[in-house]
Formats: structure tokens, C-alpha cells, sequence
């Protein structure tokens, strides 16, 4: 339209007047365009200083991190100056050094890594079970670093889709080993598990039969197989335990079992086994072939290996397979033998005796043993023997035959009677003694006495059972596992230890981290933890210690919260931490798990970001600044096109047009 005014301007002057309406227009449009271009810029600024400047988390700290907040190298190098959390003593376990953090190339991070490219290993303050990770598929290992217990293990246990991605400080350690150190948490991190000088794994494993040991074809028969890795700070590699079973077992289950072919059982816990204070137990359960048969015994251990240590197996606890008995049927009767006839001697020569030999007296005598255990101890056991001698005897020593197999498994050279001999090391069960004293006489032999039988019964090492239940009183759901809780929902715990074996157990320590659970919740009673012993410290821990935990009892703790009437829609503090997930995880024995209904804000937040394409301040500052070239160029022409009319304008009047 504008060009057909112009074209038409010499056949019509009255046009002039149309031109002078597009001539106001454009300068409105122009100002507008102007304001437009002028916002662009401001906005591009922004973007600009949001790149120089970027967002920090809601939340600045995770109870698992090594020392959170680090942003830049100056703000970690503050760290170590001021040993926030203890970080020299934990990063020197690695071999870092504050000259090695220095050395990494300028401020902010400068590499990135993916969990899923390297066996990337990070650490943290707490373990996986924390935070309602199992332990079961990842391995982990404890380490002691000058009493600061932290816990390494692979990174990708962190994800929660196929892979995550960490900004990182990147540097080499005091050996020159490469190491990273994840931004805002300050975990450090390697590609593969590594300490400098890690020490060799103990391995150890026990296998106890936990029902009768005779049983009938068909029975159940039920065994316990614990495994640990005894060693401080150690990680076995390469790690298996396998159970070949009997031919005539059946297998029925197994705790954590990884694998299975035939009656080959395996549990591989990802390949790696930590150091860890108590052991792992994993209950066995086989069933008795039904033909089997009549007195078999059936033995069986299992073998736990790794590249550093080989095999070692454990103690193989035998069964006796007892068949009904056949009906007894009459043997038949025996005939009597025939009589043989006496023969009458003939009469001998009458020979002269010799004299005697001189007599001397044998030593002879017989001792009493009896059995206790040690003060304070099931495992140290006294044997007392007293012996009693006659004919001028004397003691000079006792033989000692454990279980009673016919071997001598200690020989103590002594005259004293009564004597205590104590031996330890017995396992659990019944224990058959014979003692035998040593006897001479001056001059003669020496003799032993009969055997003096005692017996003692070992207790089993005194073991506990963990499990975890959870009620939501609110909406009287009974067990309240993978359900969802809703504001003001009262959700009630209950923590159950048994003791599971025929022993005492003295001074339980009972630990249970409740953090995940007060993120979203509140204690209703303070009172109703310290009426059962239970404290409540600084790292929401709950703690507790029991005196006397009885054999074959059980304990409850039972814990009432609330959930918090305003959601918190906080946001997790970083990629490695589960903190704030809008869900409640807690672990005792077992996991229990249940979602939190969030607001509005933080659902929209998760959303956003796992669903929207996470762009970065480099594409955010291509877009704003395309922007800003387009509405430059449109306000640019918008004045050119003003200039063109005034100057048709001009031109027209001066030439005579009007």
C-alpha cells in the first residue's frame, strides 16, 4: 500500500496528506519498536551477569556432604584453611593436599563428568542405606580417616535415569593419581575406588545349621551364612560367595542371592566388599530330597573369595537324613550247637617253682575334671582337674581330648592338682572333654589314668535381626509402605531388634538414621523418645543402647511424627543427594518408602527439570541475543522508512507540488 501511495504521488498531489498519516504512524511505531529493543538489551544483560553469576541451590547443605557451598577453588581453599568438617584429614586419606587443590586451573570448575563413562567412585558422610540405597547392589566401603568415618562408593548408585552429569574441580593427588572434586558438595571423587595405600581384605565367612540337625525327607532345613570383610578401610574386589548345595538338597531361597545355576548358589554384592563392622547375614533355606536315604549325612559349607585374598570356606555343619524305620519282622531260630566231650588231662612231673620276682609297687590313681566359663566371658572355658594317686605316685601332667575323637589336643606338663587349663575358641554347641592325668613313681613308668569325662555347652556370639514397620494412623492404613502421605498425616514407626539366637546379647548399640523422615515431618513428642532411651542427635540420628537384650526376645521402639502442615518445596542441594525428593525413606533391617505429596511449586520444579531441555546460560545468551538483532533491525527500519518520508515531503513542496 505504501508503495502504491508513493507511485501514484505524481498523478494525484492530494496523496500528500495520506503520507503525512503513514508519516505519524511510523513514529509511533518507531517508539515502540525503540522500547521493545531497549527491553531486549536489558534482558540480554541479565542473561550476560546470570552466566558470570550463576544460581545457587535453595538449600546449601546435605548431611552427606564433605563440606558444601563449594562454588569456586578460592571458596574450597577457604575450606581447608579453616578445616571446615574436618576436610584435611579426610582429603589427605586420599592423598590431596592444599598445594593440589591450588594447582587446579582457575576458578570454577573445569571438567565435567558422567556417571556412566569411568567407574567413578565419590565419597560422602553417610551411607548408601541413609538414604534408602541398598547396599545390596552397590558395593561400599567404610573408611577411617583419623576418626572421621566417611563412606566411598560407585557414583552411579547416585542416579535416578540412565546416567547424571557433575561439574567438577579436576587435579592430581601428592602420588599423581587424577582426582575430582564435585562442585557444591565437595565429594572427592576418583575412577575407580582408590585410596594410596589400601590394605589387604580379611574375608570371613560362617555358616550355622539353625534347625535340627536330624531331619526327614522332604523337611526344610534352614541355614544362617554370614560374611564381612573384617579390615578397616579395605575394599575386596572381585568378590563372590558361592554355596555348592548337597545333590540330595533342593533349593528352596536365599537372602541377596545374585545368581543361580543348578544347586550353584552366588551372591556377589556388585563385586565389591567393603570393610564394615558387623557382618552380612543371609539366611539359606534347601529341603531334604524325598530319596534320600536312611542315615546319609550331608555336609555342607560355603566359599567366599576375592583377586586379593582367594578362596577360604567356611565350617561345613552336617545334617543325619533319618527315614521311617521297616516294620520289624521275627528272626528265625537258632539250633543248639551238639556238646563236645571234656578231655581228661594226664597227670604232669612234679617241677621245682621258681621264686618270685621282686615286687614294686605301679603307679596307679584317677582324676575328677569339671567345666566353667571365664567371668564375663561365653567363649573362655576353665577345665579343673583334680587327680588322686596312690602307691607313692605323683603328677606330672594332663592330656586334654576336645569333642572326644580319640586325639590329644593339648598336653600341659605340671604336678599341680587341682589345675585350671583354659582354652578358648570353641563354637557354638555341646562340647564333650576327657582329660587324662599323667602319673609316675619314682623309678617307673609313666602311666595315664582313665579318662575323666566333662562336658560344656557354648552359646552361640549373640546376633540380632533388624526390620522396620510404618502405620499411617491418619488414614488407618496398617503398613503404610509405598503408599502416599498427605500435610498433617501421623505416621508411626516401629523399629523391632530380636535377638535371634540362644545367647544374651549385653550393651546393644541401636542406631537409625531419621533425617530423610524430618525433612517432611515432626517429631509429635520429644518426651515419648527419651521415655525409651532414645536420643536424637545433631546428625538426626536416632540412638540408643539396650544392657540386655535377652536370648530369643524382642525390642520395639515406636516413633510418632507428624507430617509438617506446610510442605516444604525446598530443593535438593545437589545431584548427589536425595534430600527433599518429595518421598520419606527410612532403613532399619528393611526399607520402608513413601511418597509426599508436594506443592504445586515443587511438582512443577521437578517437572521442569527432567522434562524441559536443560539449555545452559551459552544457549540462553544465543537466543537473547537473536532477539535483540531482530528487534534492532526492526526499530533501525522503522526510523529509515520516517527519513524517507520527510525527505519525499521536502522534496515535493520545494518542486511545487502543493
Amino acid at each position: 500500500m505504501f508503495k502504491k501511495i508513493l507511485a501514484n504521488l505524481p498523478f494525484n498531489p492530494s496523496l500528500v496528506e495520506q503520507i503525512n498519516f503513514y508519516s505519524h504512524r511510523l513514529r509511533g511505531e518507531a517508539a515502540l519498536r525503540r522500547l521493545g529493543f531497549i527491553m531486549v538489551i536489558l534482558s540480554l544483560l541479565v542473561q550476560i551477569v546470570a552466566a558470570q553469576y550463576p544460581a545457587q541451590n535453595s538449600l546449601a547443605a546435605s548431611p552427606n556432604d564433605i563440606i558444601n557451598g563449594i562454588t569456586t577453588k578460592s571458596s574450597l581453599l577457604q575450606a581447608w584453611d579453616n578445616n571446615t568438617g574436618n576436610i584435611r584429614a579426610i582429603y589427605e586419606k586420599f592423598g590431596i593436599k592444599r598445594a593440589n587443590i591450588a594447582a587446579i586451573p582457575g576458578e570454577k570448575p573445569n571438567a565435567t563428568i558422567k556417571s556412566t563413562s569411568r567407574n567413578w567412585w565419590s565419597t560422602g558422610r553417610l551411607p548408601l542405606t541413609s538414604f534408602g540405597i541398598s547396599s545390596t547392589k552397590w558395593g561400599e566401603r567404610t573408611v577411617n580417616a583419623s576418626g572421621n568415618i566417611v563412606y566411598q562408593r560407585p557414583l552411579r548408585a547416585w542416579d535416578t535415569g540412565p546416567s547424571s552429569s557433575y561439574a567438577a574441580f579436576q587435579g592430581k593427588n601428592q602420588f599423581g593419581v587424577s582426582f575430582w572434586i564435585l562442585q557444591t558438595c565437595g565429594n572427592p571423587t576418583f575412577d575407580r575406588p582408590y585410596l594410596p595405600t589400601p590394605p589387604k581384605p580379611k574375608l570371613t565367612v560362617n555358616k550355622t545349621l539353625l534347625t535340627a540337625s536330624r531331619v526327614k525327607p522332604g523337611e526344610v532345613v534352614r541355614f544362617r551364612i554370614e560374611y564381612q570383610n573384617e579390615r578397616e578401610d579395605s575394599l575386596a574386589t572381585g568378590f563372590k560367595l558361592t554355596d555348592n548345595l548337597n545333590p540330595n538338597f533342593e533349593f528352596v531361597s536365599l537372602d541377596d542371592l545374585s545368581s543361580r545355576s543348578g544347586n550353584t548358589l552366588t551372591i556377589k554384592r556388585s563385586g565389591e566388599l567393603g570393610y564394615r563392622s558387623s557382618p552380612y547375614v543371609s539366611n539359606l533355606s534347601v529341603k531334604v530330597r524325598a530319596n534320600t536315604r536312611n542315615n546319609t549325612i550331608i555336609c555342607n559349607s560355603a566359599v567366599i573369595s576375592s583377586t586379593q585374598t582367594g578362596n577360604k570356606s567356611s565350617a561345613a555343619p552336617c545334617i543325619t537324613v533319618i527315614r521311617e524305620p521297616l516294620p520289624k519282622t521275627s528272626p528265625k531260630p537258632t539250633p543248639a550247637p551238639a556238646p563236645v566231650p571234656t578231655p581228661t588231662p594226664s597227670p604232669n612231673p612234679t617241677v621245682a617253682p621258681n621264686p618270685p620276682p621282686p615286687t614294686t609297687a605301679t603307679p596307679s590313681g584317677y582324676c575328677v575334671a569339671s567345666t566353667s566359663l571365664a567371668s564375663g566371658s561365653n567363649r573362655e572355658v576353665i577345665i579343673r582337674t583334680e587327680a588322686y594317686v596312690q602307691n607313692g605316685a605323683r603328677v606330672v601332667g594332663y592330656l586334654y581330648d576336645i569333642d572326644g575323637n580319640g586325639t590329644f589336643d593339648y598336653r600341659d606338663n605340671t604336678s599341680a592338682t587341682p589345675y585350671d587349663k583354659q582354652i578358648s575358641n570353641l563354637t557354638a554347641g555341646n562340647h564333650k572333654i576327657l582329660v587324662y592325668a599323667e602319673i609316675t613313681s619314682d623309678g617307673g613308668p609313666t602311666q595315664q589314668t582313665g579318662p575323666c569325662p566333662t562336658q560344656v555347652i557354648i552359646a552361640e556370639e549373640p546376633r540380632v535381626n533388624l526390620s522396620k514397620a510404618v502405620t499411617n494412623v491418619t488414614q488407618k492404613v496398617s503398613n503404610a509402605d509405598g503408599t502416599s502421605v498427605k500435610s498433617g498425616d501421623i505416621i508411626e514407626f516401629k523399629l523391632t531388634t530380636k535377638n535371634v539366637t540362644s545367647s544374651d546379647y549385653r550393651n546393644y548399640q541401636g542406631d537409625d538414621y531419621f533425617g530423610d523422615v524430618l525433612q517432611y515431618a515432626e517429631l509429635i513428642d520429644h518426651s515419648e523418645l527419651s521415655n525409651q532411651g532414645l536420643v536424637l542427635d545433631s546428625q538426626n540420628h536416632l540412638k540408643w543402647t539396650t544392657l540386655n537384650l535377652k536370648a530369643n526376645s524382642s525390642e520395639v521402639k515406636t516413633i510418632r511424627v507428624k507430617i509438617k502442615e506446610i510442605i516444604p518445596s525446598t530443593n535438593s542441594p545437589s545431584s548427589l543427594s536425595p534430600d527433599y525428593n518429595c518421598a520419606i525413606s527410612n532403613d532399619y533391617g528393611n526399607e520402608v518408602t513413601m511418597s509426599v505429596d508436594c506443592p504445586i511449586v515443587k511438582t512443577v520444579a521437578q517437572s521442569a527439570s527432567t522434562s524441559l531441555p536443560n539449555t545452559g546460560p551459552g544457549t540462553t545468551l544465543a537466543i537473547a541475543g537473536s532477539v535483540a538483532v531482530v528487534a534492532g533491525y526492526l526499530f533501525a527500519r522503522s526510523r529509515i522508512m520516517i527519513r524517507e518520508l520527510e525527505v519525499i515531503k521536502a522534496e515535493y513542496t520545494l518542486g511545487g507540488g502543493m
